[in-house]
């Protein structure tokens, strides 16, 4: 469990189905996804599945008692871990998915001992793009057309372009003393 001014993020519980549901039921949450919004059956699916995840995170609001988002950081190879997030829009512009993805990164990098931090979203996925760029990530790649998630009315792929971003640990010291 990793507790901040606002949030505790901690492993799922089956009671958190509906609060997760609440935002991966919605178009919007599953735009930018390899996904299709969820049923509250397929979110219960999931909890059961990541419920033991100790790199699968439930973010909650402690003033609400409620689960506003999920944060991921898988381990990846060479002591890099991969940061991913989804949060409950309703939530949006208070600076809860900032407070809970530095703590994820300093948990990684205190706790894991990441190296570096890696991170990937659509080109036109500006909520995600500008998070990690609060948070101090570095632009490493642009890729045109690089993955298709999801298809249109006959079948064809979509195509979507995608930025890469990384931080390094020491980046990441030196940038958290000024």
């Amino acid at each position: 469990m990793i507790k901040t001014k606002r949030l505790i993020l901690r492993q799922f519980k089956e009671e958190d189905a509906n609060d997760f549901y609440e935002y991966m039921k919605l178009d919007f949450t599953a735009k930018h996804e390899n996904f299709e919004p969820k049923t509250l059956e397929e979110c219960k699916k999931i909890i059961e599945r990541q419920k033991e995840n100790k790199y699968f995170f439930a973010v909650e609001l402690t003033s609400e008692h409620k689960v506003i988002g999920n944060i991921e950081i898988d381990p990846q190879s060479s002591e890099t871990y991969e940061i991913a997030f989804d949060f409950n829009v309703n939530y949006s512009k208070k600076g809860y998915a900032t407070e809970a993805a530095y703590a994820v990164m300093e948990y990684a990098f205190d706790t894991l001992d990441a190296r570096r931090i890696i991170a990937e979203c659509n080109d036109d996925n500006e909520n995600s793009y500008k998070l990690l760029e609060r948070l101090n990530f570095r632009r490493e790649a642009h890729f045109i057309e690089d993955v298709s998630f999801k298809q249109d009315e006959y079948g064809n792929p979509i195509y979507v372009s995608s930025y890469a971003y990384a931080i390094l640990k020491r980046e990441f010291i030196n940038q958290n003393k000024k």
